[in-house]
């Protein structure tokens, strides 16, 4: 598993939409993390245009605010929420 896959690094300050939804993109596996922007050039088209992946990405976006998982300001950015993390029942320290 790659260490950069972790939601709570991914989403640790604010993130743009587009950006957000590729990391959710990398989080569930129908695409590979590339920090490089020739890796960004060669995919965000996908999260700028109307289709089917595009929108189940940003469902899932809503989905994850909605829930407590990640936060969303007044400018549609996303961050991990800390006090979801305190309520995780898997990892209790």
């Amino acid at each position: 598993m790659d260490d950069r896959l972790d939601i709570r690094k991914l989403f640790c300050d604010w993130v743009e939409p587009d950006v957000a939804h590729y990391y959710l993109a990398c989080l569930i596996g129908i695409m590979v993390l590339d920090e490089s922007q020739d890796g960004w050039i060669r995919v965000k088209g996908v999260f700028n245009t109307n289709n089917p992946v595009s929108t189940c990405l940003f469902h899932l976006l809503e989905q994850a605010v909605a829930h407590g998982l990640l936060e969303e300001n007044e400018y549609s950015q996303y961050r991990w929420n800390p006090t979801f993390e305190k309520n995780l029942y898997w990892e209790r320290s």
